[in-house]
């Protein structure tokens, strides 16, 4: 937080992309070397899953989906839906 109580972001340390048609980028796409996880509850999770579909990558990055309950006696339970 700064000094006038403004939100202060600290600077990313993600700015590398895996790139489908660069076989010597510094993340090539690698059929196998990557997987997303992703849970219905994130906002973020529709923006990976169309940006995978959009760059063409969905023959190279596998995908997990899952779900995080919270059942009233016992916590928080993670679940995996869907493996592609």
């Amino acid at each position: 937080m700064a000094k006038d109580g403004a939100y202060a972001r600290t600077a990313t340390d993600f700015h590398d992309v895996v790139v489908a048609d660069d076989p010597g980028a510094k993340f090539p796409a690698e059929a196998g070397r990557y997987h997303l996880y992703v849970a219905g509850a994130c906002p973020w999770a529709h923006r990976a899953m169309m940006v995978r579909a959009l760059k063409g990558l969905e023959d190279v990055i596998s995908v997990s989906v899952g779900e995080i309950s919270a059942p009233r006696s016992k916590g928080r339970k993670a679940s995996l839906l869907r493996r592609s």
